[in-house]
């Protein structure tokens, strides 16, 4: 999605692995936007381990177990019994939230 001078990115949910380091390449004709030549090196790496429990905390600077409320909300189980607590800390809501409600079993 882009918008101004920002694109943003949202990859599938559960398609990247925990502990991987992935490689974005953008050839300069996907985004039509003045000076924009494309990206050819930029790599990230997902946390080294999946979080634990029904405790999990949303922080946008990398430090809680999501940067995303929608990764946190997405790391739910659907039809869980349990309870999950979802804290969020410092994060910027972008866009609508997907299944915000969700039955519990």
């Amino acid at each position: 999605i882009a918008k101004g001078n920002t694109a943003t990115i949202y990859p599938h949910n559960n398609m990247l692995e925990y502990g991987h380091t992935y490689r974005v390449s953008i050839d300069k004709e996907v985004i039509k936007a003045e000076g924009f030549a494309g990206i050819s090196d930029w790599t990230f790496t997902v946390k080294a381990k999946a979080p634990v429990g029904s405790k999990v905390r949303v922080d946008a600077s990398g430090k809680g177990d999501f940067c995303t409320v929608q990764g946190a909300l997405d790391y739910v189980p659907d039809f869980s019994p349990t309870h999950y607590y979802i804290y969020i800390g410092k994060c910027m809501l972008a866009t609508r939230l997907m299944s915000l409600s969700r039955a519990r079993g």
